[in-house]
């Protein structure tokens, strides 16, 4: 009955208001058990809040147990791993319950009422502390980073923090010392945008770019502070920030911020960009010369198909002629799913892919009948890498090479792309040219020896058949070292040799392009030549009435893209779902697990509802990869009705401005109950 008795009242720990029924379970126990039962509680506690989906911040951590709408592990755990608030709240809720469990358990009402005041003590010092600290209460900034990046400029430049002399040594348009000749004068200068002299001619502030991001003023100066104060300073972005309707610009702002304060070039410094990394060089099979000189971005291949002699130079970032003379009529598809799920938006590329007037051939290759797969006139079955022989160089810190032979034997009629090459190159009368003599196994092992020629640490071919993997110690890598060391020497590959936050050659290219206002900042007929902030189309600034959210996309753990994307047990165990914000969910009726309907002029998508603080407010999201299910049948994509939650089903085909990339983080939609 005792222990059943305690059991119960560690429960009621656990479950309660922590953490005042440990204190009063400790009244009840000797030392040892008060320990016991407090230890018991948080772990009991923690496990449950992980269970839930409560976000663990402020005066919640005292509910630690009470989390109904249970929802997914990660969001309690990485809520209290990434807040330095939760973590100061967490801390004090631990001491609060051992010191006041402690003197409880002494039996003494004095002891027992010092350990209530000292629990409450600490647990009100823990939320000053909290409140403090803060959270990671930024939003994604992702497509405000030009705003962001310029509000923090302005600080630098008001309190005199930014580092003009390496500004003026590395770097090309920060101010009207550094400008190109013929722009000196005119009020064209990074600064210029900042401080409002130029351009759109409004002063860049903090308050400015507060209004912009979502951030407080106060918290961008003091961004700004830490900034210019933290040395050495380590800036890098991701490979998401660029897939916006503005993310040109975006990822240049980004580059841009470590050159005001100096640090690049130094260790413990990037240049803004994705971070190094040592890899293994093989070499490739010779690619031959092609006669075709005209290309396009690879974004618009759709368009190529549907109207490509309408595309030019000027309106959709043609090269190597000015204008395209024919559509695009046939088309291989290798290992790809980007005909139409990985694609923007999904409805109006298949208009064009199902009309076979238009593309009359499309030939793919791939290991299973993904959505692009079915636009195909005829499927190639390609094998599995641990089919075959393989071999690919990679890495990170260190650098590592992977010899991959196959651990089974081929089945049916597939072949590896090799073999499909060389048929096909012996039914045109070319395979002398294309294998030179040699077989696939030849053609690796003898590029191998290229590459080890190179490379003294590589071992011999059968020592990496035999070992697999093969790691050979990274090298220290500091960014754009040597072009800090010597700029002259070391020049970049840029027009003027050095960084530049102002690009003439940008503002001359784009001369006489076909510049939609929203491209670019008022008062220009030409893409911008500095790194300033451009609202985006389908963005928070743009939301309507009819679509009032925000939408944006994320990689996720259930598969990779959209590769093991059909897997229904891999599917089952990670649901396809759309991340909403209690704020938005509620009143819409919206609860955890509910099938929703998250829709655009684009069309609709079916999938579950994930009910979490973890996305902000007027934001949805929702991975990317996931396999198209829709019945094509109707001519009106609103009747296209997409089950498998494909994000790209919602994504737009407008590319970005310069780049004419894929912008698919840029889009807004509503959410509704199914």
């Amino acid at each position: 009955l005792k222990l059943g008795a305690r059991c119960l009242r560690v429960l009621a720990g656990a479950f309660g208001f922590a953490p005042v029924v440990p204190l009063l379970a400790g009244y009840f126990l000797n030392v040892k058990h008060a320990v016991a039962a407090t230890v018991f509680a948080v772990v009991s506690a923690f496990c449950l809040a992980c269970a839930g989906s409560l976000d663990l911040t402020g005066w919640d951590v005292f509910a630690f147990g009470a989390m109904p709408d249970a929802s997914a592990m990660e969001d309690a755990a990485l809520s209290l791993v990434a807040r330095p608030n939760v973590w100061a709240m967490a801390v004090s809720w631990l001491v609060a319950a051992v010191v006041g469990s402690l003197l409880c358990a002494r039996g003494n009402r004095g002891l027992a009422a010092c350990g209530m005041l000292a629990a409450t003590t600490i647990l009100v010092l823990g939320v000053i502390a909290a409140a403090r600290l803060g959270g990671a209460d930024f939003p994604d900034v992702a497509q405000f980073a030009p705003a962001l990046v310029a509000g923090i400029a302005h600080w630098l430049i008001k309190n005199d923090k930014v580092d003009t002399e390496f500004l003026h040594k590395y770097c090309v348009g920060f101010d009207e010392e550094t400008m190109p000749e013929a722009y000196q004068g005119k009020s064209m200068s990074y600064s210029a945008y900042v401080l409002g002299s130029g351009y759109d001619k409004v002063e860049k502030t903090p308050a400015w770019a507060a209004k912009i991001t979502g951030i407080p003023e106060k918290k961008i100066e003091e961004l700004a502070r830490e900034i210019a104060e933290t040395k050495p300073l380590y800036v890098v972005q991701g490979w998401g920030p660029q897939r916006r309707s503005n993310g040109e610009w975006t990822a240049w702002a980004i580059m841009a911020l470590p050159c005001l304060v100096g640090q690049i070039g130094i260790a413990g410094t990037n240049n803004g960009t994705r971070e190094g990394s040592n890899s293994v060089s093989l070499t490739s099979m010779p690619q031959g010369t092609n006669p075709v000189k005209a290309s396009i971005p690879c974004f618009l291949f759709a368009d190529a198909i549907d109207h490509g002699t309408e595309m030019t130079s000027k309106n959709a970032g043609v090269k190597g002629v000015d204008r395209l003379s024919v559509n695009i009529k046939y088309m291989i598809n290798y290992a790809g799913n980007c005909l139409t799920n990985q694609n923007g938006d999904i409805n109006y590329v298949h208009d064009i892919l199902s009309d076979e007037s238009k593309c009359e051939f499309i030939l793919g290759i791939d290991t299973v009948l993904c959505d692009s797969m079915k636009y195909a006139d005829v499927i190639l079955p390609d094998m599995f890498r641990f089919e075959q022989n393989t071999q690919i160089g990679t890495g990170g810190d260190n650098a590592y090479m992977i010899t991959g032979t196959p651990c089974t034997t081929p089945k049916f009629e597939r072949k590896t792309a090799f073999e499909m090459a060389q048929l096909i190159a012996d039914k045109m009368g070319t395979k002398d040219k294309f294998d030179e003599g040699k077989t696939e196994e030849q053609w690796i092992r003898d590029l191998y020896e290229q590459a080890r020629a190179k490379n003294a640490a590589l071992p011999t071919f059968e020592e990496a058949q035999e070992k697999g993997v093969v790691v050979t110690k990274g090298k220290k890598k500091i960014s754009m070292e040597k072009f800090i060391a010597d700029p002259v020497a070391s020049a970049l590959d840029t027009p003027s040799g050095k960084i530049e936050i102002f690009s003439e050659k940008l503002l001359k290219d784009t001369v006489g392009w076909e510049v939609a206002k929203d491209d670019t900042v008022s008062g220009l007929d030409t893409m911008a030549p500095v790194p300033a902030y451009i609202p985006e189309w389908y963005g928070v600034e743009s939301t309507t009435d009819e679509y009032p959210l925000a939408l944006g996309g994320f990689h996720y753990r259930g598969r990779l893209h959209s590769s093991w994307g059909g897997i229904e047990e891999l599917k089952e165990v990670n649901p396809q779902e759309a991340w909403i914000n209690p704020a938005d969910a509620e009143p819409r009726g919206i609860k955890q697990g509910d099938t929703i309907h998250v829709k655009n002029e684009f069309g609709t998508i079916e999938l579950l509802a994930k009910v979490t603080p973890r996305v902000i407010p007027g934001m949805v999201a929702i991975s990317q990869g996931a396999w198209h299910d829709a019945d094509m049948s109707s001519s009106d994509h609103k009747a296209r009705l997409d089950k498998g939650g494909s994000i790209n089903t919602l994504t737009t085909h407008r590319p970005s401005p310069l780049s004419k990339g894929n912008p698919q983080h840029t889009n807004i939609c509503e959410v509704v109950k199914a």
